[in-house]
């Protein structure tokens, strides 16, 4: 098992060294401040470094998202628009769905310091009668580095 992790960290160690040479120096200088997606908190709940210039979410709206009542079969989506109002970029590493009916996507580049970006969450209402809540969690290299996003709303079947 650790040989696996091992060879998995590697790889990922790897792959986060390439850029692509068509980048522009801003976008290279952006990217190369917000490369590393860290967590200062330790094992015993202590911070180990000073947070005070981190990147910082901030989300127009509130976390969770209605998207009321659904006919079943619909796919829907909402895009969650935040600004970065840390003093550094801000870069998303990640955004994991809770399961396989709703998928995510996320603003790929580094998000510099006043700039917006986005967390774009789809729910795939089919063969999902009910009330449903859903969520993604957004992982960044902010303090703390993950976000949780949900959305909710209720699916009619149609039978």
């Amino acid at each position: 098992m650790k040989q696996i992790t091992l060879i998995f960290f590697i790889g990922l160690v790897i792959s986060s060294c390439k850029t692509k040479s068509t980048d522009t120096s801003k976008e290279q200088e952006l990217l190369n401040a917000a490369e590393l997606v860290t967590n200062p908190k330790q094992m015993d709940g202590s911070v180990s470094k000073d947070t005070a210039d981190y990147p910082v979410f901030h989300f127009e709206e509130p976390s969770t998202f209605d998207f009321g009542q659904l006919q079943e079969g619909e796919k829907v989506q909402h895009k969650f628009i935040f600004t970065n109002t840390g003093k550094t970029p801000l870069l998303i590493n990640n955004a994991q769905a809770s399961c396989g009916c709703t998928a995510s996507d996320f603003s790929k580049n580094a998000i510099a310091p006043g700039e917006k970006g986005w967390v774009k969450v789809i729910y795939d209402s089919y063969n999902r009668p009910g009330s449903f809540q859903k969520t993604v969690t957004v992982f960044a290299n902010t303090y703390p580095n993950t976000y949780l996003l949900t959305v909710i709303g209720d699916v009619s079947s149609n039978k």
